[in-house]
């Protein structure tokens, strides 16, 4: 569940992290426990790392953002589907468990398309950040290098998700209907982190 007043968070340590988060959906396919997966992940070293501080701390960030998945989205991404729709579901689940990430998706990366502009630059972001910070003070006693860190693991993980390319340019998503109504169906707002129009949404939900 999303709070409306979410405090951001800034420990984002990777991008989708998508192998990882793959390998512990389909864990909790079989296990239906998050917690057991969380335990078997760390156990079986999923994460690839070598000491067990960051084995855990790459298997909490990954079930901080999965754990936001419903049961019929964790369905569709381990039976029905293809690798884009697994990496925007991904996208997602970062969106609802990372308070900035879902501004940026809304207020930056989905407004700029709307709006009919091309890109998203770092100056955009640093803009979109300044005009957030000015009515959330917890966002100016962030440090410039966290900021940075952070600007960059949102991006990434943008492009990653397929929504910018390697240049910053926004790449509108082409939906299928089952995307959309197995979204639709946990929350139907979350469907705008994603670079597309309101009228596709409607057409692809009344398909």
């Amino acid at each position: 569940m999303i709070l409306p007043n979410e405090k951001f968070k800034f420990s984002m340590i990777d991008n989708l992290m998508f192998h990882l988060s793959s390998e512990m959906i389909s864990l909790y396919d079989e296990e239906k426990d998050w917690l057991s997966v969380r335990k078997i992940a760390i156990e079986k070293n999923l994460a690839q790392k070598n000491a067990v501080s960051s084995r855990e701390r790459y298997v909490n960030e990954v079930l901080s953002r999965v754990r936001y998945l419903s049961e019929a989205e964790i369905y569709y991404f381990l039976n029905q589907a293809n690798d884009n729709e697994q990496h925007l579901l991904l996208w997602i689940a970062l969106c609802r468990a990372n308070r900035l990430a879902r501004e940026f998706a809304v207020k930056l990366l989905r407004e700029s398309f709307l709006n009919f502009k091309t890109e998203v630059s770092f100056d955009d972001f640093d803009a979109f950040y300044f005009d957030l910070s000015s009515s959330n003070s917890e966002l100016d006693n962030v440090s410039t290098q966290m900021r940075n860190k952070i600007r960059g693991r949102i991006i990434n993980s943008a492009k990653e998700a397929g929504l910018l390319t390697k240049d910053n340019f926004i790449q509108p998503v082409f939906l299928s209907a089952d995307f959309c109504k197995c979204v639709s169906d946990n929350s139907l707002n979350d469907l705008s982190f994603l670079p597309i129009y309101d009228a596709d949404i409607k057409r692809l939900l009344q398909s």
